[in-house]
């Protein structure tokens, strides 16, 4: 929103504008991203391996991308639309999604307990993200770009969260664009699904997952997050009815 607040692009704009390489991307529009309905689907990894650069993760994700025509304007969620998208912002805005993501929330809300999932291990430990054993492969964690490759703690979540609703990240007009109830099914769109009175939210990936059930005007609020997703149907329900 704010790239498109500068005219860096529009929600209309096709990604053809940015990746003409992306299968029907003369018809997909950032929109369609935004809301997980452009009909693509991943054929193989999101990224390179070994990890090189952004612009080469890219080429490779969209090198093993599939259109399908019958889930065109059709919620169907797939992390690469929010990983194409944060290639595109990296393009309009001649930087990293490192850089754009830090500039964002990180330095203006002094978030002590976020990093990206490949800051040293220290840090980790403070924000308690901790591996659990598991051999997390970072070639997969750069593939996933916007999508899971950040760590935050259950108060940064929070804090994050409340600022985008209440105006200090983003204008009134720009948040009731991006957080309006999607054109699908789900009502998704900006990372959030609309419920009657609230926002949700969900994640899943490397063993853990998370949860955020937020009030529209960001004073309600339950944050979620377990090292166990073994149980994330039941986790699920419990923030619902905690919620």
């Amino acid at each position: 929103m704010r790239a498109i607040s500068e005219n860096k692009f529009s929600l209309d704009d096709k990604v053809a504008k940015f990746y003409p390489n992306v299968p029907n991307a003369q018809n997909i529009s950032v929109l369609n991203l935004l809301e997980m309905t452009s009909g693509l689907d991943p054929t193989g990894p999101m990224g390179d391996a070994p990890y090189n650069n952004d612009d080469a993760n890219a080429q490779k994700m969209i090198q093993d991308t599939h259109y399908n025509e019958q889930n065109f304007g059709k919620w169907d969620y797939q992390d690469l639309d929010y990983i194409l998208l944060s290639h595109i912002l990296e393009k309009v805005n001649g930087q990293s999604h490192e850089t754009l993501f830090n500039d964002m929330y990180v330095y203006p809300l002094k978030l002590k307990h976020t990093d990206f999932v490949w800051a040293d291990q220290q840090k980790l430990k403070e924000i308690d993200f901790l591996f659990n054993g598991q051999n997390v492969d970072m070639n997969v964690i750069h593939g996933l770009l916007g999508v899971g490759s950040v760590a935050m703690s259950n108060d940064d979540l929070y804090k994050t969260s409340l600022d985008l609703l209440n105006g200090k990240l983003l204008s009134e007009q720009n948040k009731d664009i991006i957080y309006a109830p999607g054109n699908n099914a789900l009502h998704y769109r900006g990372g959030l699904y609309t419920k009657n009175n609230h926002y949700e939210s969900n994640g899943n990936g490397y063993g853990y997952c998370n949860f955020l059930r937020i009030s529209k005007d960001g004073k309600n609020v339950v944050v979620l997050q377990s090292a166990d997703s073994s149980h994330y149907g039941d986790l699920s329900n419990s923030a619902n009815k905690i919620y």
